[in-house]
């Protein structure tokens, strides 16, 4: 139980950030002329994707779905359409139509990684029995390289073997990373039955390392800590 409470915190503390919202003199004159242009052809489905995108960037979720339902109305094969359907939906909390919408992207293009991605993180969250196979064909797709957020959930398959491997492949191409170490530490400090690489000592070398790079990472302290009063390390 502790365990899964601090692979939680770690996926609520390194979720994907938002997109950056443009400024507000970029945005309107924007939206205006994509409006004009819709006017004159309302069909456009590109048009309709890129006020749509342009919505979702300002949160304006209610005007995004009608751009989006709009757009798949017209063309229901659009991969940005797909795309940006899916995460609206997933937004809205209505995850059978994002889980549809990157469905149907893959049918067009099984290699669409942002499509693949989003599914299996979908269906991972959700405890799909084919979590854990979508995460070895994004990882053959990627040559090994997948976010760590989306390897976090080997971790509560206890997929050790397969977790501590594509993280290994993420240090060497950034061994600074705040999620990946963070991630390490977490797998090297879990004591439970089913993890075989417990290593109290590379755990502290993980979280020392954390510690040194992020010193006001309130969640590396706090995950250190449980750590040691796991070992009874009270002071």
């Amino acid at each position: 139980m502790k365990n899964t409470i601090l692979i939680f915190l770690f996926l609520v503390l390194f979720s994907c950030n938002p997109p950056v919202k443009n400024s507000l003199n970029q945005v309107i004159p924007l939206i205006d002329s994509l409006t004009t242009l819709l006017e004159k052809d309302s069909l456009n489905v590109s048009i309709l994707n890129k006020r749509a995108q342009i919505y979702f960037n300002d949160k304006k979720l209610n005007l995004v779905k009608a751009d989006i339902d709009a757009a798949y109305s017209i063309f229901k094969n659009d991969i940005n359409t797909l795309l940006i359907r899916g995460d609206i939906y997933f937004s809205l909390n209505k995850t059978r139509v994002s889980k549809e919408s990157w469905e149907r992207c893959l049918k067009i293009e099984p290699n669409n990684i942002i499509c693949r991605e989003n599914l299996t993180t979908l269906m991972c969250a959700v405890k799909d029995v084919n979590c854990k196979s979508m995460i070895d064909t994004l990882a053959i797709l990627q040559n090994g390289i997948i976010s760590p957020i989306i390897i976090a959930y080997l971790k509560e398959l206890k997929e050790y073997d397969s977790a501590l491997f594509l993280l290994n492949n993420l240090m060497k191409k950034d061994s600074t990373s705040i999620e990946v170490l963070s991630l390490l530490s977490v797998i090297y400090s879990d004591t439970s039955n089913f993890n075989k690489h417990f290593d109290s000592l590379v755990a502290d070398k993980y979280f020392n390392q954390s510690i040194s790079l992020y010193p006001n990472n309130f969640q590396i302290h706090y995950n250190f800590a449980k750590h040691k009063q796991n070992l009874t390390a009270y002071q």
